[in-house]
Order: structure tokens, then sequence, then C-alpha cells
């Protein structure tokens, strides 16, 4: 995995994230990890642990595909895992992902929610994508909105700046935001440079320059936070 940028579980490794895979039964790590504004789930060789493979969706997938955070759940400590997915706009789903002799996963899902007509509508009618901030790589920012109606520029904007400084805001579902979504409002949740997604490098840059470089990422935009005094 040539762009991986660093492990970054939640908080630590699950409690059961191995598997023993093949005729030799060789050992695998899997396990979520942030990667930009999502979440997604690699498979790293225990013996040589600079071998990664992302076994979820990459950033250049289809849309749809690429909005999805997933979280890991465990292992049958042979060749299966437990995982949840969702996105901004569709709620979770558990799946059961099988690895084969060439480490690709086939993906079952398992369940899935059943929701009210009206609400299966409502999501049906906002969009999300992920919006690279221009002239601030790798500041990105996560962009919730209705599908149709008045023009972006006529509504108003919602923005969601994570504490931290060294957090991330992912593609998961959050019926706030969804909420606010449908209620009119434009629903955005930066990642500043600092944020755990774009790896090391970018954490250390922010170091020495709490209040300054992650504000300026912020394009001048003031709003109450978590973070230090806000924005």
């Amino acid at each position: 995995m040539d762009d991986f940028g660093g492990l970054y579980t939640e908080f630590a490794l699950p409690a059961k994230p191995f598997l023993r895979l093949g005729k030799n039964l060789k050992t695998y790590i899997v396990t979520q990890t942030a990667e930009g504004s999502r979440t997604t789930i690699v498979l790293i060789d225990a013996e040589s642990p600079s071998n990664v493979k992302r076994v979820t969706s990459a950033k250049n997938d289809s849309v749809e595909d690429a909005l999805w955070s997933w979280n890991f759940l465990g292992t049958d400590g042979h060749a299966q895992f437990l995982c949840a997915r969702s996105s901004p706009i569709r709620p979770n789903e558990l799946l059961l992902g099988t690895v084969d002799d060439h480490l690709t996963v086939i993906w079952k899902v398992l369940d899935a929610p059943v929701l009210p007509s009206a609400v299966e509508q409502a999501l049906k009618s906002l969009q999300a994508s992920i919006i690279q901030v221009p002239d601030r790589h790798p500041v990105e920012t996560i962009l919730v909105k209705e599908s149709k109606g008045i023009s972006a520029e006529l509504k108003p904007l919602a923005t969601f700046i994570h504490g931290g400084p060294h957090s991330t805001s992912f593609t998961a579902f959050t019926p706030s935001v969804a909420a606010l979504a449908l209620q009119g409002y434009n629903v955005s949740l930066p990642n500043y440079t600092g944020s755990l997604g774009f790896g090391e490098y970018y954490v250390q840059k922010l170091l020495g320059k709490c209040g300054s470089l992650d504000v300026e990422d912020m394009g001048g935009k003031c709003c109450p936070s978590e973070y230090y005094g806000g924005f």
C-alpha cells in the first residue's frame, strides 16, 4: 500500500484483531485506520508489518464507495471478521468479511437498517462529498447538503470543527448532521493540518503552530467549537 500514512486506530488495537490465513496459518492483523476524512480497513502482515493492504474502498473509487467509513469489530481467529460501515447519508450496516488465499476480501451484508419510508426518502434527498480546500493541501472538508432545492450559495452554513487538535472528522453517519442538512443547512466538517487521517508528517507540522496554522486552514470562519478558545 504505497499511500499508507500510518496506523491511526480509534484508541488501540481491538481485543481480537488476528487472522491466520493460508496453509501455513500466517498471522495477519486486521483493524481500522484513519485515512483522510474516512476510516478504512487494513490487513497487516504480523511478521512484516510494513506490508499493509487496504481491503475496503479507496478514495478514487465510486463516489458512494469512497464515502464509507468503516469500524472493525472482531475476528473469528481464522479467516473471517466483522465490520460496520456508514456514510454521512447512510446509517450503519453490519458486514462479514472472508479473506481468501489471495488476501482478497469477499463481503457479505449481514444486517442493514430498516427505516420508515419517510426517513429513507429524506436521506435519499441528501448528498455528501469530500472537498479539497484549494492551496491548503491536505486540508479537506466533508460537505453534506440537500441535493436539490435552492442554490448552495443561498443556504446557511453550519461548520463543525473537531477538537484535539489531533483528532479527525469522519464520513460516518451522524444523525445531527443529517438533521441539519434536512433543515436546509449546508453542513461542513473540516479536517485541518494535524488531523490524524493525513499521516504523521502533518501531525508533526502542526506542533508549535497550534492556534495559527490550523486556524488559517479554516479560512477565517468563526464559530464556537470544542477546540481551545474556539475559532
